[in-house]
C-alpha cells in the first residue's frame, strides 16, 4: 500500500488577520481594495484567508493605502508597517525555499 502524499502550501493566517484588521480600519471593501492596488477581490480574500501573501510591490502599495487611511496604530505606524513587511517576506521565501 503506497502512502499518499498531499503537497499543500502553508497557511499564513497571522499575516491575514493582520491584513484583514488593517483593511477593516480603512473602511474599504476587498474589491475597493484591490482596485486600488490592481488585484482581484478573489486575491484579497486569498491574503486574508492565509492562502497566500502579496508580492513586493502589492505589499508596497497596501502600505501606503493603511498609512495613508490611518489604520496603523497613532505612533507605530512605521514599526507596525515593518513587521508586517518582515512577515510577508519570509512566509514568501519559505513558499519559495
Amino acid at each position: 500500500m503506497g502512502t499518499a502524499r498531499h503537497h499543500y502550501k502553508p497557511r499564513t493566517h497571522a499575516i491575514g488577520q493582520q491584513l484583514l484588521a488593517l483593511r477593516n480600519r480603512t473602511g474599504l471593501t476587498q474589491t475597493e481594495l484591490g482596485q486600488l492596488i490592481g488585484v482581484s477581490r478573489r486575491s484579497i480574500l486569498k491574503w486574508e484567508g492565509g492562502e497566500g501573501v502579496p508580492n513586493g510591490t502589492h505589499l508596497h502599495h497596501l502600505l501606503e493605502i493603511f498609512a495613508n487611511r490611518n489604520a496603523f496604530t497613532a505612533g507605530q505606524e512605521l514599526a507596525e508597517a515593518e513587521t508586517l513587511w518582515d512577515a510577508v517576506s519570509q512566509a514568501a521565501s519559505k513558499r519559495l525555499g
